[in-house]
């Protein structure tokens, strides 16, 4: 499948709309494809007319009977970037471009319809498809260079069959009456998290993730099923476990080294990316 592929935040969930740095991979093997004679989403009524809204605002000039089919395999509703992924396909055709800069710029503006402020880091990764460092006050978009020390390490995605709207979950975390200092902890975890990746500090990453997860468990996006998935990664041998995106449903994410993902008893929806940026989910499950 061609299309654009979905996407898993690392660091910076939520602070990332008010300026914090932050990093997200793309998933390359989970795609969407619009236009695609073999359609396997059927969108109700209100996602119709969603779909419609979208592609007005990008000046597609579709009707409600000229929509085109979409194919897809990201999961609707996991924090994997599957409104990004649209929006960026509705781009790419609006811009007939190859320019990545050119197709984030209007698939950034569509995404603000799903999720009412959108930091714009989703629509980003999706289109470089690579690996990013994120900023969005002041804005940069740039490629994350991971040091050769990580070579063995993996990130695993395990899902928590639980969704959630990523609009409300914003609206509700946000409001939490600790959220500044809350905010204040995530930035410092992020930026130094940035640093790890590219530094190849190793100690101080999983320090740097566990930092991150701690201020995410104040908030109401961690749920008691996200701590159960912790919990399950931790067994398996990752050395740091968090939410991944939203919260409150979708994946967990957990720091693996390649002598545990060896004997690890993976499940058959896990995802293995390695900290490179390839993801090798065939190879291991």
């Amino acid at each position: 499948m061609n299309g654009s592929c979905a996407k898993f935040i690392v660091c910076g969930e939520y602070a990332a709309l008010n300026g914090s740095s932050c990093v997200a991979y793309p998933l390359t093997k989970l795609r969407m494809e619009i236009g695609s004679p073999k359609g396997n989403i059927l969108p109700n009524d209100e996602q119709k007319s969603k779909f419609l809204e979208l592609s007005n605002l990008m000046g597609l000039g579709f009707t409600i009977d000229t929509l085109p089919k979409i194919n897809s395999n990201i999961p609707l509703g996991a924090g994997l970037g599957s409104s990004a992924a649209l929006c960026v396909e509705l781009a790419k055709l609006k811009t007939k471009s190859v320019d990545p800069s050119k197709i984030f710029e209007l698939a950034r503006k569509g995404e603000n319809l799903f999720h009412g402020k959108s930091s714009g880091v989703d629509p980003a990764c999706i289109s470089f498809e690579k690996a990013i460092v994120f900023q969005n006050s002041p804005h940069s978009v740039r490629m994350l260079r991971v040091h050769e020390n990580f070579h063995s390490s993996y990130w695993i995605l395990r899902k928590t069959d639980a969704t959630h709207s990523t609009k409300d979950g914003i609206a509700e975390c946000l409001s939490h009456p600790d959220w500044p200092s809350i905010e204040a902890d995530i930035r410092v975890a992020s930026k130094d998290i940035v640093k790890c990746l590219e530094q190849g500090l190793n100690e101080s990453l999983v320090e740097s993730l566990n930092k991150n997860s701690q201020s995410l468990q104040k908030l109401s996006c961690h749920t008691t099923r996200i701590e159960e998935i912790c919990k399950e990664l931790r067994s398996l041998g990752c050395l740091a476990t968090k939410l991944t995106g939203s919260g409150f449903g979708g994946y967990v994410l957990g720091l693996i080294q390649k002598d545990k993902l060896r004997t690890a008893e993976l499940k058959k929806n896990d995802l293995i990316i390695s900290l490179a940026g390839v993801d090798e989910t065939e190879e291991w499950t």
